[in-house]
């Protein structure tokens, strides 16, 4: 097969893409996707900016792939139920070898099956996960901006913290402690 016939494939026929989303909606990293289609990180690339169809049906798969991804961080972060299919064998007694010692017993085997309802607990490091990107305003650690309402006049104040960190030399030992800046301050 020619180079050029390849390309075309890959870029123009519909089953062609529909295989390339699918590769993607599987968690695939686009270079696993360039191997599995027989080409080069730099030819994906090329072919990404040059066919908008390609490229969508890259992008299509990962959204797939985030979406679901997101739905099981969430289920994971509430809690939920599920349900366990259990088998249970049980063994019967042969009611004619109960009245009368000397036969033989023939035992009856019974199985069932019983459905039972597991509610899986929260898990708090989802929980954690959830709310630093769901809601990142409230609950995100390490922020390095803070909104402030100085709840006289009701004017929100913002607070900026440019945390620098000077570069480690043998000159000077401290350093390892970083350098607060306000905003009129200037890094030198």
């Amino acid at each position: 097969m020619k180079n050029n016939d390849k390309y075309n494939d890959w870029v123009n026929n519909k089953d062609y893409l529909l295989y390339v989303r699918s590769i993607m909606m599987h968690g695939a990293m686009e270079k696993d996707l360039a191997s599995r289609i027989g080409i080069s990180q730099k030819t994906l690339i090329e072919w990404k900016n040059r066919f908008p169809k390609f490229r969508a049906a890259i992008e299509l798969g990962k959204e797939i792939t985030i979406a679901k991804i997101e739905n099981a961080l969430i289920k994971r972060a509430m809690g939920y139920m599920v349900r366990e299919k259990k088998t249970i064998e049980e063994r019967g007694r042969d009611q004619q070898a109960q009245r009368n010692p000397n036969r033989r017993a023939i035992a009856e085997n019974r199985v069932r099956v019983e459905t039972i309802e597991k509610h899986i607990v929260p898990d708090v490091n989802a929980i954690t996960l959830a709310l630093n990107n769901l809601a990142p305003k409230d609950w995100k650690r390490n922020r390095d901006s803070l909104e402030l309402d100085d709840g006289e006049t009701g004017k929100e104040m913002a607070i900026t913290l440019n945390i620098i960190r000077p570069k480690k030399n043998k000159t000077n030992e401290s350093s390892n402690n970083p350098k607060f800046l306000d905003d009129d301050d200037q890094e030198l």
